[in-house]
Parts: C-alpha cells; sequence; structure tokens
C-alpha cells in the first residue's frame, strides 16, 4: 500500500495588513519529499500520527510537500500558486499511489482566493481522478466549505480546543484510510452547516455550551454505521461567504445515516446559538477589575489582539490602560523589531525613552511612550515546555526585556503565541510571582498560564480578532448569519 502526504495549513485573518509569504512559510516549516517525514515524525502534530499508523501497518508513505506558517494575513497568491504546484508535482512524479493524506487547516484564505484549501483539493482530484481515497485533517476553526467536503472521502477534525489531539487525529485519519485501500469500509460523508459563526471565547471544549455539543458529537460517533463526527467551530475572521459552524459525518456506505445525524447535531448545535455568544469588559474596566483582584497573578486576555488568530501581537490598548490606571508588577509581551533595535543599540542597563508597539495598524492603537531600563536582551530562544505542537523550534527572535519602574514589557523581533510560560522565564521573569500578566490570545494560552492564574480576565479589546464581530469590515460574507443577523431563520 502507498500512501501520499503532505498539506498547507495557515489560519488566515482576512482583515490583516500583513500578507504571508513564501518566505513566512520557510522560516516556520516549508519541507518536501523525504524531509516531510523526517521533519514531522517526532513533533505533536497530525502528520506524526499519519506517520505512526503507516509504520505500524508497513505502509510505504510517499511524501509530497507539507507548508506550516503561524496564524498571520492572508496568504500571497504566488505562495498558493507554488505549495500546491509542489503538491501536484509530488503526485505527479510518485507513479501508483492508493490514496491521499492531507493535513489542512480548514481557514485558510489567499490574498484574492477564498477557499485554497479547496483549490488544493481540487488540484490533487485532478492528479488521481475521482475513485482514490483522499482524507484530510482540519483544525477545531476550519470553515469547512461545501467544495471541500465534495473533494473528499473523510474528514477528520480536532476534537479539542485549546487543541490537544493533534497526532490522536492524525492517527484517525491514517487508520481510516488503510480500512479504506484494503475494502473494510467505505466511507461516505455528509455535511451541514447552520448559518452561524462563533467566535474563539465561546469554542472551548472544556466547559461550557461546547462541550455539551461535543459529547453529543462523541455519541453520535459511537453509533454502530458512524466512522467519524467532525464538529468545526469556524473561524469568524475569515471574510468569506459562509464561514462559521461546520458538522462533517462520515459513516460506512449509508449516506443517509450520515446525513441524518449530521442534521441531528446541527440542529442541537443551532438551539444552543443563544449560548455561543458572549459579552466581555473593555479596557478601562478590564484593568480595573485585574488591580482589584485578589487572587493573583491576573490572566488579563487582549482579546482583540490574539496572535494565535493572525493578529500583529503589538497592540497597545491594555499597556497605556495599565500605565495610566498605576498598575504595578505588570507584565506585557510585545511584537516590536523596532524597538527591539532601539533597545540593543543603548546597550543593557541603559535607561532610555522610547513607543513600543502599535506599529502594524491604527486599529492597535498608537505607539506607547514609556521610560524603562533595558533589564536583559537575549536570542529569543525558549524552552517550550509543554506546548501545542510539541518539537516546532521556539523562539522571538531577538527579545529585550524593558523594566519600567516595577513592571516588564518583553519586546520581541518575532510574531509569538502565548503557548509557553517559557517566553517569560526566558526573559528572567517568574510568571507566577508577577501581579498582571496581559496575554494576546483567544483560549490557548490556557494550556501554559491554567496552572499559575490566580484570576483570569478577557478583555473586548478592539482589533482583528475583536470579539465584537459587528464592527469588522466583512465584503464577502453572505447574509443572514447568526449572530450579525438576529432574526435567522433555519432551517
Amino acid at each position: 500500500m502507498r500512501i501520499a502526504i503532505g498539506g498547507m495549513f495557515h489560519e488566515s485573518n482576512s482583515f490583516s495588513t500583513e500578507i504571508t509569504t513564501l518566505d513566512d512559510f520557510r522560516r516556520w516549516s516549508l519541507t518536501e519529499g523525504g524531509e516531510v517525514v523526517e521533519h514531522w515524525r517526532d513533533s505533536d502534530s497530525e502528520l506524526a500520527g499519519m506517520i505512526d499508523v503507516a509504520e505500524a501497518e508497513g505502509v510505504e508513505l510517499v511524501p509530497t510537500c507539507m507548508a506550516w506558517a503561524a496564524p498571520s494575513g492572508p496568504i500571497d497568491d504566488d505562495a498558493v500558486a507554488w505549495i500546491i504546484g509542489r503538491i501536484v508535482a509530488g503526485l505527479r512524479g510518485a507513479g501508483r499511489v492508493d490514496g491521499v493524506l492531507l493535513s489542512l487547516h480548514g481557514a485558510s484564505v489567499g490574498r484574492s482566493e477564498p477557499d485554497p484549501e479547496a483549490r488544493l483539493l481540487r488540484a490533487v482530484r485532478e492528479v488521481i481522478g475521482p475513485a482514490l481515497p483522499v482524507i484530510a485533517t482540519t483544525d477545531f476553526h476550519a470553515n469547512v466549505s461545501a467544495e471541500m467536503v465534495r473533494a473528499l472521502t473523510s474528514l477528520v477534525g480536532y476534537d479539542t480546543y485549546p487543541h490537544v489531539d493533534f497526532r490522536p487525529r492524525g492517527r484517525e485519519a491514517a487508520e481510516m484510510m488503510v480500512r479504506t485501500v484494503r475494502g473494510e469500509i467505505a466511507p461516505t460523508v455528509a455535511q451541514v452547516r447552520p448559518p452561524l459563526m462563533c467566535v474563539p471565547q465561546v469554542q472551548a471544549t472544556a466547559d461550557g455550551p461546547m462541550h455539551d455539543i461535543m459529547e453529543e458529537a462523541h455519541a453520535i460517533e459511537a453509533t454502530r454505521g458512524v466512522l467519524n463526527v467532525t464538529v468545526s467551530g469556524g473561524f469568524a475572521y475569515n471574510d468569506i461567504p459562509e464561514p462559521g459552524v461546520s458538522v462533517v459525518v462520515t459513516s460506512d456506505r449509508d449516506a443517509d445515516l450520515a446525513r441524518s445525524m449530521a442534521d441531528r447535531l446541527a440542529k442541537r448545535i443551532w438551539s444552543r446559538r443563544g449560548d455561543l455568544v458572549g459579552e466581555w469588559p473593555g479596557p478601562v474596566e478590564a484593568v480595573r477589575l485585574a488591580m482589584g483582584a485578589e487572587r493573583k497573578p491576573v490572566i488579563l486576555v487582549d482579546i482583540g489582539d490574539n496572535v494565535g488568530g493572525g493578529t500583529p501581537g503589538d497592540g497597545t490598548g491594555l499597556l497605556a490602560e495599565l500605565l495610566r490606571q498605576g498598575a504595578g508588577r505588570a507584565v506585557a509581551i510585545l511584537h516590536d523589531p523596532i524597538a527591539v533595535e532601539r533597545c540593543i543599540e543603548a546597550g543593557l542597563g541603559t535607561e532610555l525613552a522610547l513607543e513600543v508597539g502599535g506599529r502594524s495598524d491604527p486599529v492597535y492603537g498608537p505607539p506607547c511612550p514609556v521610560i524603562g531600563r533595558v533589564g536583559m536582551i537575549t536570542d529569543g530562544s525558549f524552552d517550550p515546555g509543554n506546548i501545542l505542537h510539541k518539537g516546532f523550534g521556539a523562539s522571538m527572535g531577538r527579545t529585550v526585556r524593558l523594566d519600567v519602574s516595577d513592571n516588564q514589557l518583553v519586546l520581541t523581533e518575532r510574531r509569538t503565541v502565548p503557548w509557553s510560560l517559557g517566553q517569560l522565564r526566558s526573559a528572567g521573569i517568574e510568571p507566577a510571582e508577577r501581579g498582571i500578566i496581559v496575554v494576546k490570545a483567544a483560549i490557548a494560552y490556557q494550556l501554559a498560564y491554567e496552572s499559575i492564574a490566580g484570576t483570569t480576565i478577557e478583555c473586548g479589546t478592539p482589533g482583528w480578532t475583536a470579539p465584537e464581530l459587528g464592527g469588522l469590515p466583512y465584503g464577502r460574507l453572505r447574509h443572514p448569519r447568526w449572530p450579525l443577523d438576529r432574526d435567522v431563520a433555519w432551517p
């Protein structure tokens, strides 16, 4: 049995002014041929799970191309074409294959291509034809299009947010592929998409409405004849015609079963739509609450500048408010290569006045003036510990700790998702000993910070991952769609 593997994985924020280029993929992870297996084998990833099963079952893997980059703005058209071209070239050069396994995100958007993953799947089908199985894994935040589903034999999405099941889902997809090629099963898929968007803050699967929804999904998955149930919470920051929640059910040879179960779960989700919204305090109130909290440290979540959702990581709203209200023992990380350079030029121990952050987009506020002392200069490498993608490199680029009175700023050359306490510890900061820690995130930070958090306050800051969707400049989105339209009748 010969199975081709590859993929394109990127969460693209349509509203970001930063375009994701091929060089960005190269900086993170862009591998071809045998490098794909060697690079991903020991990671905590879907591909690693696929490799696990292939080695256990004696499957010959035919690696094509795997492109992975951290969340940011739309992907440059040339990068989309190049990545798809390399996957297709790998397939054409592979000779006979029995199927294709792909690692996709599901929320990739090109600069002028609203659905590059569907385009990739079309290109794969053009090479291998309509009969061979194509099975893909997707992120929990996937906006799964109908065109993607039409091209796939099955879809296996994450079950968790924060995501902790990359490798198991890769194994599940590969096991389904092996059984399909052997003729033991014949996957049949059905998708139902209620006209519903929800922001990441209400998608946590450990508790709340999404936990209940996933419990029902797992119950359906235990039904005889059902192979997989994938609930995708969607990514509201894709400006595409139909972003949002999707249910895809894969059955064994029973289209009616797949459709009925997808309908049942989608209707259940729709009935909970009132629970999939929320309210969050603005910066003034959030900082006031943080300063008054008895249990420290306070994790102050900057929702609108969620680096894991493709934002620049240089928003100054919470920092400016912390300084205005006289907060002490606060910590914030800002992506600001210009400030890093200035501090390094000034030298360790030097006190200087400078402006930090606020350089990417007016929505993230102006640069914030501070006076501080350069307390540490590092190369930005840190011990990631138990981060989401075990085996990935961990570096913030050149990094400076600027001590501003008894507050501390960590200024980084590279945007870094707050997945690890190692970020702060590498800058000489013990997180558990601070008063307030600003994290630019949605939910994923919890894997790192929940062990030390005394209090958590989520703040509805402005930005391209703001929780108030009505303020975002959608241009392609098709109405009506909850919660932007509250009088939606469905089904």
